[in-house]
């Protein structure tokens, strides 16, 4: 799904410049905002997830769900509750207006439960 929709691509991406910037400068810190390159993908990812969400048709999409469920798994291994609550009151909010679960890629409900 990552490869598929544009935010959780970025996603993925910002994930990766993170873990690699982490490497380079051995520093523990797991925030977005704590490598540069990492911030450009996080915030291109935020920008397509707003646009997707401010449009009715995206809004129900697997690929909004996914990029929204790794907002909360991110959120939830650094321990930061806060937003771990609002991401999953997000998710929640997206899956009522899609009408649950139903018609969800096989593995997508497994990655919500987990």
């Amino acid at each position: 799904m990552a490869l598929l929709e544009p935010s959780s691509y970025y996603l993925c991406l910002a994930n990766a410049a993170l873990v690699m910037d982490q490497q380079v400068t051995r520093r523990t810190t797991l925030e977005y905002t704590d490598s540069v390159e990492s911030t450009k993908y996080y915030s291109k990812c935020l920008t397509q997830l707003n646009k997707q969400l401010a449009s009715s048709v995206h809004t129900i999409s697997e690929g909004a769900i996914t990029t929204v469920l790794g907002f909360v798994c991110h959120s939830s291994s650094i321990g930061n509750w806060n937003l771990c609550e609002m991401h999953m009151q997000g998710l929640a909010r997206i899956i009522r207006l899609r009408g649950g679960f139903q018609g969800l890629n096989g593995f997508l409900p497994l990655f919500a439960s987990w």
